[in-house]
């Protein structure tokens, strides 16, 4: 479904099977999709977060039952919270 993926770290769903999150570390960024589960497919790609150069990589994430999106930054020593 994907191209030129670097290295997949991280992929979940909304609560509500919407939006299907994702991280390919390397681009040091974190994509969403609009995510159809009757047909099984992404579409609509966007950033939604993106990590600054020297502040880690994003390293897997989990969405909790608010929606609320927890994404591991690998070599920070953190994990931040985004409202998706």
């Amino acid at each position: 479904m994907l191209e030129n993926v670097g290295l997949s770290h991280g992929l979940d769903w909304s609560p509500d099977e919407s939006t299907f999150y994702y991280i390919d570390s390397p681009t040091r960024s974190v994509d969403a999709f609009d995510y159809n589960s009757v047909r099984g497919t992404i579409t609509n790609r966007r950033t939604i977060v993106t990590v600054e150069w020297g502040g880690g990589l994003p390293d897997g994430m989990t969405v909790d039952r608010d929606g609320d999106l927890w994404v591991a930054i690998m070599g920070a020593g953190r994990s931040s919270a985004i409202r998706a």
